[in-house]
């Protein structure tokens, strides 16, 4: 496999891993990066390449502009992917990431005649169902950090320091903007197996809201509830990791 310095920039793998038989393209959530995913290289099999999507405006990417649009994200994020895709692959998102994540596989489908070996999803409303919350991208400072306080998951040192709340507000503010206008157009369904986690104490996705993803595909549909709150990659990252593991097997 020959990288490009573009590939390169869009994904990072903690490990080298020759051992490899399936890639695990990971995305993160509104405002984060690459590194929520640093410790999962260690926790996953030697088969299961753990391949983590660095969206423009965080990290080393700090300087670019990042997308508030879903279709050019997927479309940048898909160009950039292709030279990893020599072999089967899978799809996990968290939250925001898990639309991007879903878009991403139905662009893959479209253009390159692939599909995902699984797809999974992490506390994301389906697609095709309507955001319960106002958008809140366009709010002015303190209301949309008293948004991001009520979501959770942020640091609290982050949300405390005016300073590193300057740093993070536009690519927050990008974030919820791209899954704010996100329009689900009614693509057809995939046809991997499709799992969906949740947070037995997530306020924010309901069960309801979970099970809309049986919807969209035509292969196996599993939900399973995890102890934890809207961010599970932190709350129950073992247990997690250890579902998405056999989901690949």
């Amino acid at each position: 496999m020959t990288m490009t310095a573009a590939a390169d920039r869009w994904i990072t793998t903690f490990r080298p891993n020759s051992l490899a038989r399936l890639r695990l393209f990971c995305l993160p959530a509104a405002g984060g990066n690459a590194s929520a995913f640093q410790e999962w290289a260690n926790l996953f099999p030697d088969n299961i390449d753990v391949c983590a999507v660095q969206l423009p405006g965080r990290q080393q990417r700090a300087a670019e502009r990042p997308f508030t649009r879903m279709s050019l994200a997927v479309q940048a994020i898909e160009q950039a992917i292709r030279p990893y895709l020599d072999l089967p692959f899978a799809i996990f998102g968290t939250c925001t990431g898990s639309l991007v994540g879903f878009e991403l596989a139905q662009r893959l489908r479209r253009t390159l005649d692939l599909q995902p070996a699984h797809f999974f999803a992490s506390c994301c409303r389906a697609p095709h169902l309507p955001d319960r919350d106002l958008p809140i991208h366009a709010l002015p400072g303190d209301e949309l950090w008293a948004e991001i306080e009520r979501l959770g998951g942020t640091p609290a040192i982050v949300t405390a320091h005016p300073e590193m709340r300057s740093v993070l507000s536009p690519v927050l503010r990008a974030d919820f903007e791209l899954a704010e206008t996100y329009l689900y157009c009614g693509s057809r369904p995939l046809d991997c197996p499709l799992t969906v986690f949740g947070g037995r104490n997530d306020t924010i996705v309901s069960s309801d809201e979970l099970a809309g993803w049986r919807d969209h595909t035509t292969g196996a549909f599993d939900t399973l509830m995890l102890n934890g709150g809207h961010y599970l990659i932190d709350t129950a990252r073992d247990e997690l990791v250890r579902a998405i593991a056999t989901g690949c097997a």
